[in-house]
């Protein structure tokens, strides 16, 4: 009954689920970077500590729709990526 819509149209809802989602896969990959460290040539140490920065930040902003909109599933991701995705910065691709 509408004309084809050019361009999606903004929602707030949406796009809030939206990055929230992005947020959390982003984290999710983020925590996969240190596993391209072959064991006997690891990054440099100052990439780990900028790593860990990153690793933090993600952690704050996917906690955040806990901690700001008292939603549960801000703190059952968070749980998820510590479970599944237990890497850091010393992780070296195992060989």
């Amino acid at each position: 009954t509408e004309p084809l819509a050019v361009l999606p149209r903004f929602s707030e809802s949406t796009f809030a689920m939206f990055m929230n989602r992005f947020s959390e896969i982003g984290w999710m990959t983020h925590r996969l970077l240190p596993a391209i460290q072959p064991p006997e040539a690891p990054l440099p140490k100052s990439w780990g500590e900028k790593w860990r920065v990153v690793d933090e930040c993600f952690e704050n902003m996917v906690y955040s729709l806990t901690k700001e909109n008292g939603k549960y599933i801000g703190e059952a991701m968070v749980e998820v990526v510590h479970a599944k995705f237990p890497f850091n910065e010393r992780t070296c691709f195992p060989l």
